[in-house]
């Protein structure tokens, strides 16, 4: 065999022992995320209920998660939506979009984010990989949920 075939054979078995599929472990800080789970559950996952009464008659709200994204462009901005449908006594009542769009900073594995559209909104963000992990009281109800979200595209 001449030293050409050789190298060949050798490249050849290379690429062949390579994984092309391996998985991409660095974490993603922008691009756009799509919420999957609420409070550890897939979607649709009740992200609030209890009974309100605080008002008269009083009556137990439901609130769950249907679907949702958040986009994070490379300077930090971001832009969110999740939407909500609500049941009032076990009955369907709508749906609700909660839109949110701000700036982030990063530190570490964490984004640190601030509303510029709703007063006195703000959350951090942990990032793991592909998956984006947010607490945040979006329903306004007072009670924080867990919003999971996974990357899917820049």
């Amino acid at each position: 065999m001449t030293r050409l075939t050789l190298a060949l054979l050798l490249v050849t078995a290379l690429i062949g022992c390579t994984d092309s599929t391996s998985p991409d472990n660095s974490d993603h800080f922008s691009g756009q995320f799509d919420l999957t789970h609420a409070e550890a559950l897939p979607l649709p996952a009740t992200v609030f209920e209890d009974n309100i009464t605080s008002v008269t008659p009083a009556f137990h709200l439901r609130i769950v998660a249907t679907s949702g994204s958040i986009v994070i462009s490379p300077n930090g901005h971001y832009e969110q939506h999740v939407q909500h449908d609500t049941f009032i006594d076990g009955a369907f009542n709508g749906h609700v979009t909660h839109a949110d769009r701000g700036e982030c900073s990063r530190t570490g594995s964490e984004l640190h984010c601030v509303s510029s559209y709703l007063e006195n909104v703000e959350f951090t963000a942990s990032i793991a990989g592909r998956i984006f992990t947010i607490s945040q009281d979006l329903t306004g109800e007072g009670r924080a949920a867990t919003y999971r979200y996974v990357w899917s595209s820049l």
